[in-house]
């Protein structure tokens, strides 16, 4: 039972070619889940479900139940779909994109953090280290942790000398002079 606070029951009305076009979008796997959710929504709310049944039902708010019928009021089928999502633009240029590929590509070992600072030196723009690990990874590059391996057996008497620079080296924690 409805009382005066509470309002007049919201549902939304469709059109038979709009039911069919939300069917087809709510059983259409290649399409984003939260955009069959609204579909689904909508077209419940067409059969006579109410917005607290629905809430329920999709275990959604129901201030979320009202703003799918308001996205729907408002833009029809673009209004399912998200927005963009807000924010700093991302840092990555099409330039940097391919300068990043083209020092991956050279002979050496990268890390992300020497890519930062080529990034810097080249574009004077800083990129966190970690930004650059996720875009390579979108990029699809993988990697694995360099290993410390010597192309031939090295003299002890020359790895008794250098033993406290080597292990220097290997914890990464050095310092060019």
């Amino acid at each position: 039972m409805y009382t005066l606070e509470m309002g007049a029951p919201r549902f939304i009305q469709l059109t038979s070619e709009e039911n069919e076009q939300l069917y087809t979008l709510e059983h259409f796997q290649g399409i984003d889940k939260k955009v069959r959710l609204r579909a689904s929504i909508i077209r419940l709310s067409n059969q006579g479900f109410s917005v607290p049944i629905l809430a329920k039902h999709f275990k959604r708010n129901q201030a979320s139940i009202h703003n799918d019928f308001n996205r729907w009021e408002q833009s029809k089928f673009e209004g399912l779909v998200d927005g963009n999502a807000t924010g700093m633009p991302t840092k990555f240029t099409p330039e940097i994109i391919i300068f990043l590929k083209e020092k991956i590509s050279e002979d050496r070992a990268w890390d992300c953090t020497q890519l930062a600072v080529a990034i810097q030196d080249q574009f004077k723009i800083s990129i966190a280290r970690e930004a650059i690990r996720l875009n390579l990874i979108s990029l699809g590059y993988t990697w694995q942790r360099s290993r410390y391996i010597s192309e031939k057996i090295p003299d002890p008497e020359i790895v008794k000398q250098n033993k406290a620079d080597i292990d220097t080296l290997k914890r990464g924690h050095w310092r060019s002079v």
